[in-house]
């Protein structure tokens, strides 16, 4: 099969999935409504203005709106589960590929780019040089930073990041699926020299508090953040927090001297 019916196929896939989802919470819509309706096909000969519209055709017509958004979130957890379960941790990975390598391979796996220590070039999937990332447990492959901008991240794929016990450097700006519960985590990753938490939505100062647990992060960058309360305070918090890093947001670099 050419790469084009491949493509042409997954699309039909998803596209069959997706209607099934729509359907599926449609005909529960209407069940819920007290329509006459039955999965798959309406009633025979059924009309349900023969005898004017009923009070719940006019309260379903003006519900449309619910149910959209019904339709839409029910998509967005379809997805969110699939997410889940290609990012999953599997011990079994570990097992056979060594816990360097499943990181190499997970960042590389969501398009992002990734860096071995006495490498200087990254690896990505966009490039010849992805064929000679092993794919078996290698002795001395070590992770020196991985590149995981504007990926699909979750915080179920953290597991994954944490296998790299030397990794000094990591780049998650713009991670849109990842909340602040995800980004307290980033405390389990000691070695962490510079972390990119930048234009990425659902950071918080509160989710921010776990990051002085990295002792020897040296460079932080928040810029693009939007939902600081109060960003002066948050900076001069973030100051007390992380003695010794240079922290860089909207128009400001703050160095810690303490």
């Amino acid at each position: 099969m050419t790469s084009s019916s491949l493509r042409d196929s997954n699309n039909s896939d998803k596209s069959t999935n997706n209607s099934a989802v729509i359907e599926d919470t449609v005909y529960k819509y209407l069940a819920g409504s007290r329509v006459s309706y039955d999965k798959g096909k309406p009633r025979v000969g059924y009309n349900p203005f023969s005898k004017g519209i009923s009070l719940d055709w006019v309260a379903f017509l003006s519900q449309q709106r619910d149910l959209d958004t019904l339709i839409e979130d029910q998509l967005k957890e379809k997805k969110m589960a699939k997410l889940r379960e290609q990012q999953s941790y599997m011990q079994e990975r570990r097992i056979q590929m060594g816990g360097e390598l499943v990181m190499a391979r997970f960042v590389v796996y969501l398009e992002g780019k990734v860096k071995l220590y006495g490498d200087d070039h990254w690896y990505c999937r966009k490039t010849e040089r992805i064929k000679s990332l092993p794919l078996e447990k290698t002795p001395g492959l070590t992770v020196e930073a991985a590149d995981l901008t504007d990926s699909m991240l979750i915080y179920e794929g953290l597991e994954n990041l944490f296998q790299a016990q030397s990794i000094l450097h990591l780049g998650l700006s713009q991670s849109s699926h990842l909340d602040e519960w995800g980004i307290s985590r980033l405390a389990m990753i000691p070695s962490l020299v510079s972390l990119d938490l930048s234009h990425n939505s659902y950071i918080t100062e509160r989710c921010l508090i776990p990051l002085q647990f990295l002792p020897n992060l040296q460079k932080l960058n928040i810029t693009g953040i939007k939902y600081f309360t109060d960003q002066p305070l948050a900076l001069t918090f973030l100051e007390e927090l992380l003695p010794n890093c240079v922290i860089t947001a909207d128009n400001d670099i703050l160095k810690t001297d303490h």
